[in-house]
């Protein structure tokens, strides 16, 4: 232990000791569904060896106020305790070595109803997880909310803070002094996670900025003075996202420095990561075996999702992710040019793809929940096949500001079942649809197909389809008026393949016009050496006076009686 305390000495006592970027190892994670488990990861705290408690807040459509304590070890994942508890957002936590409690720092109420704990602080029993006793701090405090919470086990006393003060508590509660940021740092910090304290060590976390600032408490001279920066890149290990740092655990017997981030995606989950680095944040680590810095011609990286109950899987054929949402976050590093994500089994979750380019997904004939693009481009799909539809938009599928290929669509018929949502839509996006039998709506998109889309539709003129759409099949002159349906103006032109049955013999005809509210197809064909013309008059939504005749040309009369029998089947397109 001494030791140990003499290099934490050691390390911060030197201004300049961190260069370059703090590095850390994975240890493992844990993944929680939004609105079906706590899932949201705030306050974090050790409480001897690799033992740590984590405080996961509700995500809605759960009760916001709510959360869920858990004691596990850090470093296998094994979960010991868990209690579920009203900690608002907890969105701090730290441990008094001394009495041995947990105080939690509920800070703000997400749920927007109460207020009284934004100056409260939450007694734990840490083998319970129960709250045994709570602070109330409104007659003392100048904080509003108490947004974090430490411990100095070195002078005895609790530290708290709101971004811009640190205000120091001895055992009972009582304020000693209060030191301003703007003071220690030279300027009032934009983001704060939260603070921790390892003896007398302050270490402030900035969170979004992936920082953490070193200062050392001198509790004699009631001052605190800045030592250094530690800055984290936006990967570990080339393939584990860094994500938003959380809080810090600090394990005095061997020295480690555990690190907890979350990262949220929509409304589709959150991920918990939790790393382990040294005093220094400098921590030797092997990179990813199957993530490594290739050429622009590499062949892609295969990425492997199905069932895995290991603490830390790598997304390896051996170890895949075990949620979709995993997979997706580590489909964004950038230590590989291509991947290709491999789903091996089916999921009920969505897939996600968020800022995902140059990506491949292969389903191998598995389902997913529903399929949702976000400023993804450049994405290859084998197929797509889900079972449901997405919270985030009510359809199987949705593309915003994307570009996708993809083989198949097999999905819900949403638009069929209700008017709530589409197989797929199109919002800002460009899409090659090989084949779909589902409905497509396009808004100010690009569709590319080469067969037939039947349900499709678009809004705007900015909206284009590169192939066709069926939009009717017609035997009578009667039924001319379903060529006529509400987004008919946005298309360039339609085409028509009129059949013909003539004297027992099928002639057919290819036609094309511009989709104006008069239109003459006129077509022409050989048949028994006589050749004939074939002549449709559409007249927009007034099937009376539309027409379709046979000519025989070389007599130039009308073979309309010569007709058993026709179909016409058109098609609207912006070729």
């Amino acid at each position: 232990m001494d030791s140990f305390n003499s290099f934490c000495d050691d390390v911060i006592s030197k201004d300049n000791f961190h260069t370059g970027y703090a590095t850390m190892r994975r240890l493992g994670r844990k993944y929680r569904k939004q609105g079906s488990i706590a899932s949201n990861a705030q306050g974090f705290a050790s409480v001897g060896g690799p033992v740590v408690v984590q405080y996961f807040q509700n995500a809605k459509p759960l009760d916001v106020q709510y959360g869920t304590l858990v004691k596990f070890n850090v470093v296998t994942g094994e979960e010991f305790k868990s209690n579920d508890m009203k900690g608002y957002h907890g969105n701090s936590m730290a441990y008094n070595s001394r009495d041995g409690y947990l105080y939690l720092c509920p800070a703000e109420d997400s749920g927007g109803k109460d207020t009284r704990q934004r100056k409260q602080i939450f007694k734990i029993d840490k083998d319970s997880l129960s709250i045994v006793g709570i602070v109330d701090l409104d007659d003392k405090t100048k904080l509003n909310p108490i947004h974090s919470i430490g411990y100095d086990s070195v002078d005895n006393c609790m530290i708290l803070c709101d971004r811009k003060t640190l205000e120091f508590y001895d055992a009972d509660w009582n304020l000693l002094f209060r030191v301003s940021l703007d003071d220690v740092l030279g300027f009032t910090p934009l983001w704060m996670q939260g603070i921790q304290a390892n003896r007398d060590i302050l270490y402030y976390i900035g969170g979004r900025k992936s920082q953490i600032w070193a200062m050392k408490i001198d509790f004699e001279n009631r001052t605190v003075q800045y030592k250094t920066t530690y800055t984290f890149d936006m990967w570990q290990e080339n393939l584990y996202s860094t994500g938003e740092i959380e809080g810090l655990g600090f394990n005095n017997i061997t020295g480690e420095i555990y690190v907890v981030s979350h990262i949220t995606v929509g409304n589709w989950g959150g991920l918990t990561q939790y790393f382990v680095t040294n005093p220094n944040f400098q921590i030797a680590f092997s990179s990813s075996p199957i993530v490594t810095i290739q050429n622009p011609n590499a062949n892609p990286v295969n990425l492997y999702y199905g069932s895995n109950d290991n603490y830390n899987p790598d997304g390896s054929q051996s170890n895949p992710f075990s949620s979709l949402l995993e997979a997706v976050i580590a489909m964004r590093s950038p230590y590989t040019a291509f991947y290709n994500l491999q789903i091996t089994e089916d999921s009920d979750e969505t897939l996600a793809l968020a800022n995902v380019n140059n990506a491949s997904i292969t389903f191998n004939g598995n389902r997913v929940g529903a399929v949702v693009m976000i400023n993804s481009h450049n994405l290859y799909f084998t197929e797509i096949n889900t079972s449901g539809i997405s919270s985030y938009h009510k359809d199987a599928v949705y593309s915003y500001h994307s570009s996708f290929r993809t083989e198949s669509v097999t999905c819900k018929n949403v638009h069929a079942e209700s008017d709530s949502g589409y197989g797929l839509f199109l919002e800002q996006s460009r899409a090659f649809i090989l084949g779909t039998s589902t409905s497509v709506y396009a808004k100010n998109s690009i569709v590319e197909s080469p067969q037939l889309l039947p349900d499709f539709s678009k809004d705007g003129k900015c909206s284009t389809l590169h192939g066709s759409r069926e939009v009717a099949c017609i035997s009578s002159m009667a039924d001319v008026v379903y060529l006529t349906p509400d987004d008919y103006p946005l298309y360039n032109s339609i085409q028509v393949t009129i059949d013909i049955n003539l004297d027992d013999s099928r002639i057919t005809y290819n036609m094309k016009s511009k989709t104006t509210d008069v239109a003459d197809f006129i077509g022409y064909r050989i048949h028994a050496d006589t050749l004939y013309m074939c002549v449709f008059h559409l007249e927009k939504g007034d099937p009376d006076h539309s027409t379709i005749a046979l000519y025989d040309l070389s007599d130039g009369k009308r073979k309309e009686t010569m007709i058993y029998s026709w179909m016409i089947k058109a098609t609207l397109t912006d070729d």
